[in-house]
């Protein structure tokens, strides 16, 4: 009221079924409220009304015609339900990915490995072919001087 100023008197009448009326000049009368009694018999009608209302709805909700509302604990349980899930998923994704990842090092390694026994092996038999090249005797068949048939030539190089 403090809002309005100060309050101002006025004078109400109560009428037979409970509601009060301000009494103002004329048949103009304006309720601004009730009696206990008719409070306390609005309240029972009110109950009575919401427990028929709640029937109805947890029938209704028995039948799959509605989905109940979901209180905010248990959209909070909902969601951290979601998330340990999600991050469970997230947990075995690493780890697979781990384990492919130690998988490629490993043939990666044998490769690598694999790859360096080849070339040292590739590079011995060079090696041999040219050893066996150098090394072989003179009479292999194979013709030497002169593509022309001639003779060797003899003698000594002047200086």
């Amino acid at each position: 009221m403090a809002e309005y100023g100060l309050a101002r008197p006025f004078t109400a009448v109560i009428g037979t079924d409970g509601t009060i009326y301000e009494a103002g000049l004329g048949r103009d009368r304006s309720p601004v409220g009730i009696d206990a009694q008719r409070e306390a018999e609005l309240q029972s009608q009110i109950s009575d009304m919401q427990s028929v209302l709640d029937e109805y709805y947890n029938k209704l909700v028995q039948l799959g015609e509605i989905v109940p509302v979901k209180s905010a604990e248990q959209i909070a349980s909902e969601q951290a339900a979601a998330q340990a899930e999600i991050n469970r998923e997230l947990l075995e994704a690493i780890k697979d990915m781990k384990a492919e990842l130690s998988s490629l090092k490993a043939s990666e390694n044998n490769e690598s490995s694999k790859y360096s026994t080849e070339c040292r092996l590739e590079h011995r038999e060079e090696q041999r072919g040219e050893d066996s090249e150098v090394h072989k005797p003179s009479g292999s068949g194979r013709k030497t001087g002169n593509r022309q048939g001639s003779k060797p030539a003899t003698g000594s190089v002047k200086q």
